[in-house]
């Protein structure tokens, strides 16, 4: 399936959340203060564009309506537009569709646009229906990237890894820009080789090692935390009207005080199915189907729809609740180590998300 062009609010919220890493000095402390000054300004614009390459992902991460957490594709195009996602399996690589991105350029501070390499589970593509497969897992906090970016302190498993090229080296050619942004040529053109690591081969496996005379690419990764912290929130979110949580309360009530929302979902009795409080109209399914299809007596239910991306990428058994009395909670985490978490107040609706919530 091809990418959908989305809203053009991810530049927006990219620039806003850019301003604030900025002063808190991120960018500044990747930057090698010894360079010549021309040198340091190419470095650092290039690492600006890396951040908010990152920060316009994670955004669409964030609203993405066919199963949110997942990452548009890689493109071959030099305007920055859409591309396909390949086969299922398969990570993704390519350039960045920056276009796609609603971003205001492509190319980093050398004036070569940016590569990306994407996890193959987190490809946005498939219908909502397919996840919980082989080949389209369930996008929840258990989910693992398949990448891996090699750094200095080690290894970062990755979702995404965004890639700067730098000048050219030794026999790189690179073509001519024409009427597009970005320069045309080969991945080989552009990125280089270091540890035995090549970033032009589309594998699995990056490096971002310090810049020498032979390797001057920038790298920098999108892990599962960055896309999962604020999707958390967006969760949870999706309980908060109050005639939610007042079907929420009324099942709990007749269960035990913890437990999952799977075990709610799966409470039927003589209640309508659980999938009806947050869509009128919802099918009655069976307990561990999921609603999609339409039948006989219910319009067609699409995947922008919690319904659907919710059930099929297994939120349901990653949102807990508890409950003494009138007051209850529902809440969902990172994998442990981590102790991030956001929990919804039930009788008010707030959310509060942070460590050790």
């Amino acid at each position: 399936m091809h990418c959908r062009r989305p809203s053009q609010g991810y530049a927006l919220i990219a620039v806003l959340l850019v301003a604030s890493t900025l002063a808190a000095g991120v960018i500044a402390t990747g930057l090698n203060t010894s360079l010549q000054r021309s040198d340091w300004q190419a470095q650092r614009d290039t690492l600006r564009s890396l951040h908010e390459a990152k920060l316009a992902l994670v955004a669409y991460a964030l609203i993405e309506d066919n199963t949110p957490g997942t990452l548009p594709c890689p493109t071959d195009r030099l305007d920055g537009k859409s591309g396909t996602c390949g086969s299922p399996a398969t990570q993704g690589f390519g350039r960045l569709p920056w276009y796609f991105l609603g971003m205001m350029n492509g190319p980093g501070g050398t004036g070569n646009c940016l590569w990306y390499g994407l996890s193959a589970g987190h490809k946005n593509h498939g219908n909502v229906s397919q996840r919980g497969t082989t080949n389209y897992p369930a996008i929840n906090p258990g989910t693992t990237g398949s990448l891996s970016l090699a750094q200095n302190d080690g290894n970062l498993v990755a979702a995404a890894v965004l890639l700067a090229p730098g000048s050219a080296l030794g026999n790189q050619l690179r073509g001519t820009t024409g009427n597009n942004l970005c320069t045309d040529g080969t991945a080989s053109e552009f990125l280089d080789s270091a540890n035995s690591i090549d970033n032009a081969d589309g594998n699995t496996t990056y490096v971002g090692a310090p810049n020498d005379a032979s390797f001057n690419d920038h790298a920098i990764a999108i892990t599962e935390q960055d896309i999962m912290r604020p999707l958390l929130r967006r969760i949870l979110t999706t309980f908060a009207p109050a005639s939610v949580r007042s079907d929420l309360k009324s099942r709990i009530d007749m269960t035990s005080t913890t437990g999952n929302l799977r075990q709610l979902r799966e409470l039927n009795g003589n209640t309508l199915a659980f999938d009806q409080f947050l869509l009128s109209g919802a099918p009655a399914t069976a307990a561990n189907a999921c609603p999609y299809n339409a039948d006989a007596t219910h319009p067609p239910l699409t995947t922008k729809h919690p319904v659907s991306w919710l059930c099929f990428n297994g939120w349901y058994e990653q949102i807990s609740y508890e409950s003494s009395g009138s007051d209850w909670s529902l809440s969902v985490g990172l994998p442990l180590p981590s102790t991030y978490r956001c929990k919804m107040n039930g009788s008010t609706g707030s959310i509060n998300c942070g460590t050790n919530v």
